[in-house]
């Protein structure tokens, strides 16, 4: 399942497999998420996961801060295996560091939201003035700001915190990094708008992402049934055209597109 790959960045192993057994029910067997070798079998009922959607559709508000609290319960839940987890393709994960790079200048001042154990924020602090990284999960930064310290990196500064609720100054940053995160926020429309005004003008937004409206049926289901569990974050379903519809009406230009897969698309976008 490309969303879980992308999402973790973990080596290969083999796939989980989806049936429908008895009234209703859908069935998960697999390894477990986080890489570990014990073999699960997760069954919740169509009818439960109907529920657990239709419990979400009440006022915007509420929703906002229930999304807000799960995502950093699960993140920090989750933040030491997905730490030691590797990246399953190097190949590509190198291949998006050297488009990157190539946008960068030495002089930049750089935001990456959503950034996990700070590696990659890491890398590209070696050819920018200075990275500012932020994560939701509290345990995530910790182990950043350890990884930053090993690695010498003194121009980087860890924040905890999201776009919605970390100040930043209008205008503030030459490039914003989103990798892997894009699809994991409830309100991609807002942070399309503010990441335009966190950049200066011409400045670049750099994104890696999970298409979930392009998965099977049976694994978006799925997902809404891991959710009853913890075993899964909250996910916007977004097609490519969506995505990109949305960077376009937003005041942006794209300037490199690479989808990796069917279900993941890499852009550089620039604001204008």
């Amino acid at each position: 399942m490309q969303f879980f790959k992308n999402l973790f960045e973990k080596k290969e192993e083999p796939e989980p497999t989806v049936t429908i057994e008895g009234a209703g029910s859908l069935v998960l067997r697999t390894t477990n998420l986080f890489g570990s070798a014990k073999y699960m079998v997760v069954k919740f009922t169509l009818a439960a996961i109907r529920k657990h959607l239709a419990s979400h559709m009440g006022p915007k508000r509420d929703w906002d801060a229930s999304v807000m609290k799960d995502s950093k319960k699960f993140w920090d839940n989750c933040a030491e295996k997905y730490i030691k987890s590797p990246i399953k393709d190097e190949a590509t994960y190198q291949q998006k560091l050297a488009i990157t790079q190539a946008f960068l200048k030495s002089d930049w001042k750089v935001l990456e939201f959503g950034c996990g154990s700070g590696a990659t924020a890491i890398w590209h602090s070696a050819y920018v003035k200075h990275v500012v990284a932020t994560d939701i999960s509290d345990k995530m930064i910790e182990a950043a700001r350890r990884k930053a310290a090993e690695a010498g990196a003194e121009n980087v500064t860890f924040q905890q915190g999201t776009l919605d609720t970390l100040e930043f100054q209008d205008e503030s940053f030459d490039a914003v990094l989103g990798l892997n995160v894009l699809h994991l926020l409830e309100d991609v429309d807002g942070a399309i708008v503010n990441i335009r005004r966190l950049l200066k003008e011409g400045g670049v937004f750099v994104s890696s992402t999970s298409l979930i409206a392009e998965i099977n049926l049976a694994f978006r289901l799925l997902i809404s049934g891991m959710q009853l569990f913890g075993l899964a974050p909250y996910v916007s379903r977004l097609t490519k055209s969506q995505l990109t519809s949305k960077l376009l009406k937003s005041g942006f230009t794209i300037e490199r597109e690479w989808q990796t897969s069917h279900e993941s698309i890499f852009l550089v976008a620039r604001k204008t």
